[in-house]
């Protein structure tokens, strides 16, 4: 019995979004044969024999060409029923479905539009909307390279330095009167980055280290909902909040 919180892409279709599962067991108890995993966090435990995971994380700002053509490959080649899911549900995850199914000409532009709009995505993501909105099937000839299904793991001082990038960045895009319209996205991205840097490597560190780590990740997830909602006064004290949990955290474990 698939839960109501898994939204079946169309009744002709068989493929289902939704948010991070409880289990991989449990989706195959459901009769799911295939997951596409489109969060930033790569999957944490084995699946079982019969089940196919692939990892393409996605990123908040659009779909590129090579993951267009990616999700179409795997869509057409991984058993279904197929459940696709990024770490909530609402977003990536139907964008994915929905590039990836006018590609292999399962959807049509419309329907992936409506796919969005009846998943409850975020305008704030103008990257995603406009990936589905400019969706096509795309040949097998003109399809990039396939990349391999197994993620590779960065290292925690190449992770910390992307959010370092990452932070600069949104620095940049937040100092106006008015953030930049990628902002969101990038705020966003930001998150990935803290949740892959924490679950991946701050595990391994001592407690006041993990608590700097939450502390970051629930500032700069209250950035990205205050830039969602054009909450710009909020969004610079949630920013200013982020900066003084890594600055503590940078003095007492880096500097």
């Amino acid at each position: 019995m698939v839960p109501e919180s898994f939204r079946q892409v169309d009744s002709g279709v068989e493929v289902f979004i939704g948010g991070q599962p409880g289990g991989y067991d449990a989706l195959q108890q459901m009769g799911f044969r295939s997951v596409i995993d489109v969060d930033a966090t790569p999957p944490g435990v084995r699946p079982p024999a019969a089940m196919t995971i692939v990892h393409l994380p996605l990123r908040y700002s659009g779909i590129t060409h090579q993951q267009a053509s990616e999700l179409i490959a795997v869509l057409e080649e991984l058993e279904r029923p197929v459940y696709i899911h990024c770490h909530h549900g609402t977003n990536r995850a139907p964008a994915a479905a929905a590039v990836g199914l006018i590609g292999t000409g399962e959807l049509s532009s419309a329907q992936g539009m409506q796919l969005m709009d009846q998943a409850g995505a975020d305008a704030a993501f103008q990257g995603l909307f406009r990936s589905v909105a400019d969706a096509r099937v795309i040949p097998s000839h003109e399809r990039a390279p396939r990349v391999s299904d197994i993620q590779s793991f960065d290292s925690f001082a190449v992770l910390m330095a992307k959010i370092d990038e990452q932070t600069s960045l949104l620095a940049m895009q937040t100092s106006g009167v008015s953030p930049s319209s990628e902002a969101a996205a990038e705020s966003a991205a930001l998150v990935d980055l803290l949740r892959v840097a924490f679950d991946g490597c701050a595990q391994m560190e001592e407690e006041g280290f993990r608590n700097h780590a939450v502390e970051s990740i629930a500032q700069a997830t209250a950035l990205e909902h205050a830039l969602r909602r054009q909450q710009f006064d909020q969004a610079r004290n949630h920013f200013a909040a982020l900066n003084a949990t890594c600055s503590d955290c940078h003095r007492a474990y880096r500097d």
